[in-house]
């Protein structure tokens, strides 16, 4: 199974879907299957995938950070959107997801609890010790902030 096939996505506000891979120790685990997931490309033009190809599933802190030149966010959904973030030395890139599981939307007999889960990601600068967030929510809106934030 390819982790971006939009077949696996359709339906996920309502269920989420898992991915079964193998973890660092090689035993198997259901994994979430998110829309926004990370891709790290090294100076010698080799890459790491949130997804692997392998199957794996590979977490942020396995990233080569004294290679990285530039860590790619991408849209599992829309396959043609990409974000990229070019990496210069002195900052440490991050990536997470963030949700709230109580958000009400409807009313009365209507009304159905929602998480609302984005991708939170970006750099901190190792020097001045500034930071760039950037949220991709759940509709594909972009937001960049110079500090972290939370839904209310």
């Amino acid at each position: 199974m390819n982790p971006s096939d939009t077949t696996r996505l359709k339906g996920a506000s309502k269920q989420p879907r898992s991915w079964s891979c193998l973890n660092e120790k090689g035993e198997r685990e259901e994994v979430r299957l998110e829309r926004f997931y990370w891709k790290a490309i090294y100076k010698d033009g080799t890459s790491l995938a949130q997804f692997g190809t392998d199957f794996i599933y590979h977490r942020v802190t396995e990233i080569d950070m004294d290679n990285l030149v530039e860590l790619q966010v991408r849209d599992a959904v829309l396959k043609d959107r990409l974000i990229v973030l070019p990496v210069k030395k002195h900052q440490q890139m991050f990536f997470f997801y963030r949700g709230r599981k109580d958000i009400k939307v409807g009313a009365g007999k209507d009304e159905v609890v929602r998480e609302i889960r984005s991708a939170v990601f970006g750099w901190k600068d190792r020097d001045t010790g500034s930071t760039c967030y950037n949220r991709l929510m759940p509709d594909g809106a972009h937001i960049v902030t110079s500090g972290d934030f939370k839904l209310n």
